[in-house]
């Protein structure tokens, strides 16, 4: 599943990074277009279901021919178009979609059956391994980034934006310290309890070489997570302005992955998989569901237990976390 993210990054450098091909075939940025009604993205180290975060989807949603992808933030938790009261009595149900059953769950099959298909960003998501006590947090994210790669000068100008800013406290026994490369680890495969995941050098990548910024001129950072994901429209009354909100698609995990969780979101590894997710006009929804499958292309590493609180939203977050003997 897929229930606590990150995503630091501003507007400006969200569209960068998701540069893509145009149908001319010249590198193109998705347009930013602000959410209805006022709502804001604010860039975090912990983003929780209920917020604001970048979505990429097609011109054509809003009947535009001469932009082909905008990045518009959507709150995280799916409300029905067709739902009737209180939106929050849904949305926190339906932060993920099933891949499994996408096309006929009713809650998703009528969005799915209108193309609603887009793209979540973000730098990583958290997973919690649950059969130890405490649950172990771990950060997720793509091949051939580092951890120093999601940090950056910029980044306390975009997290002053964010209300309140509240951190706790790291608990008794924690000892947390910078990571300086997931790719130089040099654990070994049968490690599954180690706090930084393995990595074959047979299968080192870099920020170059990632799917889905080979040569993208306007981008030389970091490699986002472009997650699947299904949104819908709801309005409170016809009058109303509209409320965007979406769910992860998530799939079963392989066995690299599984051991931490039997579920995780699906990957859409390279622009081609993107380009046929966002094309509903041409890519039909039995077709396009054959893109949500697991992916091999993730590193991973502990974090401390700051993570699990919503209100701590600092880079604390993201950090390796070693667990001392006491805290094991």
């Amino acid at each position: 599943m897929c229930g606590r993210t990150a995503c630091t990054l501003g507007p400006d450098d969200i569209c960068n990074a998701c540069s893509y091909k145009d149908s001319n075939g010249e590198w193109a940025k998705p347009k930013w277009k602000d959410a209805p009604g006022g709502a804001q993205y604010y860039p975090s180290y912990n983003i929780p279901p209920s917020a604001y975060t970048p979505v990429i989807l097609s011109g054509k949603h809003f009947g535009d021919e001469t932009v082909e992808r905008f990045v518009m933030p959507m709150c995280w938790g799916l409300v029905p178009s067709w739902h009737k009261g209180d939106p929050k009595t849904v949305a926190h149900n339906l932060n993920n979609c099933r891949r499994e059953t996408m096309l006929e769950k009713p809650s998703f099959r009528h969005a799915f059956s209108k193309g609603r298909r887009c793209v979540v960003v973000a730098d990583g998501f958290y997973e919690w391994k649950r059969d130890q006590k405490p649950k172990q947090p771990y950060f997720i994210y793509s091949k051939g980034n580092t951890l120093d790669s999601f940090l950056g000068e910029s980044l306390d100008t975009e997290l002053s934006k964010i209300e309140g800013g509240l951190k706790e406290e790291p608990l008794p026994g924690e000892k947390v310290k910078l990571l300086p490369s997931a790719i130089e680890s040099t654990e070994t495969a049968s490690s599954q309890s180690s706090a930084v995941c393995p990595v074959d050098d047979t299968n080192k990548s870099t920020i170059e070489d990632a799917d889905n910024s080979p040569n993208n001129p306007h981008w030389r950072g970091r490699r986002l997570l472009t997650m699947a994901g299904i949104f819908d429209i709801w309005r409170k009354s016809e009058d109303a302005e509209p409320m965007y909100t979406y769910s992860v698609i998530t799939v079963e995990s392989p066995p690299s992955f599984g051991w931490i969780h039997h579920r995780m979101p699906a990957i859409l590894n390279g622009e081609k998989d993107i380009q046929d997710w966002l094309e509903y006009n041409k890519v039909p929804s039995q077709q396009a569901a054959l893109l949500c499958h697991a992916t091999e292309d993730l590193i991973w590493h502990q974090v401390a237990a700051a993570v699990n609180s919503v209100k701590n939203k600092s880079v604390e977050c993201i950090q390796l976390f070693e667990p001392t003997e006491k805290s094991v």
